[in-house]
């Protein structure tokens, strides 16, 4: 740690020097503190000595192709317009609380 404290810190006097930049140079020295630092969740130095390589392909992602159908195109199917049909079942779906509290006013009229 303390080898690459020292090289940052010549690095970073090299590029002071040569841009006259002093005050950026603070940016390159930070310190993460020594080596046998470890945060709370680290591996152990036994578990890291264990440790392996995964060879091969771990968890292969297989892209399955979707079976396709072939059918003949009928004329009811050339006859049939989708977009006016979509167009049509928004436009029911739109108006449907409208005309349900107009058939239960007309029943309301009945009744009386």
């Amino acid at each position: 740690m303390l080898l690459i404290y020292c090289l940052i810190l010549k690095f970073c006097t090299v590029i002071a020097d040569k841009f006259e930049k002093r005050k950026s140079c603070a940016l390159f020295l930070i310190s993460y503190g020594p080596v046998s630092y470890t945060q709370a969740g680290d591996s152990t130095p036994e578990e890291l000595a264990n440790a392996t390589q995964v060879q091969g392909s771990y968890l292969p992602i297989v892209r399955e192709k979707p079976a396709v159908e072939l059918v003949k195109i009928t004329d009811e199917m050339k006859a049939f317009k989708a977009y006016y049909k979509l167009r049509l079942e928004r436009t029911n779906k739109r108006h449907l609380g409208a005309r349900l509290k107009r058939a239960a006013e007309a029943e309301k009229e009945d009744k009386k």
